[in-house]
């Protein structure tokens, strides 16, 4: 009974689908390919041709529009003498009822230049483009008509400006790709970003760096003029023969007084470098320092959550996409675990994870660590690629209590990195998370989107299943803290949201007016088609 139930379920709604709803590759070549042609190849063409009237192709009035606002387009124009950066985000598109020959796309622009003045000048518009076939017959798209909506957002500034002065001060490095071993036994590339570690190893008062990339550390020594030399040899930092070098992070975990080393490692054990006090290190052993390896660290932060005057570590865990799936992908719980290592007093550990109720499984990209609630400890926020993010309340005694929902800043899947501050002033700790804000998330509301489930769930469940991609296509996410415990979050009105795939952010006052603004890195691997965005 009950299968021959979901099977009349089942027919009833692919029926409906098959009558109310085009099919997919209609909708593919009617609707997407038309917008791709138009954003994703005439728009980076018009980009890279350096004319500022061809960058502001989109904002150009379409041809059917008024003498006043090709006058209007003209005055836009001379706001601005160059253009640093471009952007357009796609809401939605839809084909008109007229045979498949115009698609309306509905877009946010964003352009930042500098004016006449020698300001900062940032300009937003949302419009509605119409894109149809070519007039000469050609093949492809082009941009028939256009129409502005809603007024436009500028913001101004004289901010400070910044150069890239790496090479010229001595850090220079190359991310070399090492292999992971795939589920099949064969050795695949693994791109997995570098990190960054800033600590002073020797305690002369200036900040060293350590670079870490999947295959190599790198230490660099600041010779107190803000150059810098590669010491890494000279300083007994050893890059592992095998494994990911994924992090790494400084802190004083003996209670000498110097900085400490701590390096995140996948396929391999983790490493933990002692300072013997002249910014020189020795590896420590897992067996003599208590630490253990999951094999697939991402992350971790040192930190006093137990209020006892030594630094214990958290280690966050992520997973090897050529070995494991995210299963499922939108609520994984299928990551190695997370694992929280009290400090002993002398700079050993022990595992306290499963009393201390931390050991997260999903899969890890970010930790930090705050007192949100202001009772006197420290918190820890989870921040996880797949899966939900998790925070966990420091209830004293090493016990932890998970209360993202609680409070509301639970989310699930593609929070890369996330940090605390006072982002609006108030005195509380606020939270902003880097996250993906795809271009393409439209078409999951397209009809006939081919779902990532079996199809008799797709057909069934279709709504469910869009809002959950929705959501892990939202972007980054600004959580200001109400002061009583709980988050809001603010970033579509905060203007944070729509920023590219965020990788990582880190809040500060770069201009020193008080505010503490964010910086945030993203980006992605762009398809062999140089017009794509």
């Amino acid at each position: 009974m009950r299968r021959s139930l979901l099977t009349a379920l089942a027919a009833c709604a692919c029926a409906g689908a098959l009558t109310g709803c085009q099919s997919w590759a209609d909708i593919r070549d009617g609707v997407v390919q038309p917008v791709n042609q138009l954003v994703h190849k005439s728009y980076p063409r018009a980009i890279r041709s350096g004319e500022l009237e061809a960058v502001m192709v989109l904002y150009r009035p379409g041809t059917a529009l008024a003498e006043r606002e090709r006058r209007e387009m003209a005055a836009l124009l001379g706001r601005f003498t160059s253009v640093e950066h471009v952007e357009c985000v796609i809401r939605d598109a839809m084909a008109e009822p007229d045979g498949g020959e115009r698609v309306v796309t509905l877009v946010d622009l964003r352009v930042d230049g500098t004016t006449p003045e020698g300001d900062r000048l940032t300009l937003t518009r949302s419009r509605r483009l119409v894109a149809g076939r070519r007039a000469d017959g050609g093949e492809g798209w082009e941009l028939v008509d256009a129409e502005t909506i809603g007024p436009d957002a500028e913001g101004r500034t004289s901010a400070p400006r910044f150069t890239d002065e790496a090479t010229s001060r001595g850090l220079t490095f190359d991310n070399r790709c090492r292999g992971v071993i795939a589920r099949d036994g064969s050795t695949q590339p693994y791109h997995a970003g570098s990190g960054l570690a800033v600590g002073d190893v020797d305690g002369d008062g200036h900040d060293d760096i350590l670079l870490v990339g999947s295959g190599d550390l790198r230490l660099f020594r600041n010779d107190g003029t803000g150059r810098f030399a590669d010491e890494t040899a000279a300083r007994g930092v050893i890059t592992p023969e095998t494994g990911i070098c994924r992090m790494g992070v400084f802190g004083d975990v003996d209670g000498d007084g110097d900085a400490d080393l701590f390096v995140g490692v996948i396929e391999g054990p983790n490493l933990l470098f002692r300072n013997e006090g002249s910014g020189r290190f020795e590896r420590v052993p897992e067996a003599e320092s208590g630490l253990r390896s999951s094999g697939d660290t991402t992350t971790a932060c040192l930190f006093d959550p137990d209020g006892d005057g030594d630094l214990d570590l958290y280690v966050g865990s992520g997973g090897n996409l050529h070995r494991n799936t995210p299963d499922p992908i939108y609520d994984a719980r299928n990551g190695a675990a997370n694992q929280l290592f009290e400090n002993l007093g002398d700079g050993t550990f022990r595992d306290v994870t499963d009393a201390a109720g931390v050991g997260d499984v999903g899969w890890t990209l970010a930790v930090t660590t705050v007192d949100y609630d202001a009772d006197g400890d420290t918190d820890l926020f989870v921040a996880n690629d797949f899966g939900w993010d998790s925070l966990y309340r420091n209830d004293g005694g090493l016990q932890f209590t998970e209360v993202a929902r609680e409070v509301g800043i639970a989310h699930r899947g593609s929070s890369m990195s996330a940090a605390f501050d006072d982002l609006d002033g108030d005195g509380d700790a606020d939270l902003f998370i880097s996250g993906m804000a795809s271009n393409t998330a439209w078409m999951v509301e397209q009809e006939s989107f081919p779902l990532p489930a079996p199809w008799p769930i797709a057909l069934l469940f279709r709504g469910q299943i869009v809002s959950i991609m929705r959501e892990m296509f939202w972007g980054n996410r600004t959580y200001v803290n109400r002061g009583d415990g709980t988050f809001e979050e603010v970033s579509p009105t905060a203007g944070s949201r729509d920023a590219g795939w965020g990788w990582a952010a880190v809040p500060i006052d770069f201009d020193d007016d008080g505010r503490v603004d964010v910086y945030n890195v993203d980006g992605f691997i762009s398809n062999v088609d140089p017009d794509d965005l």
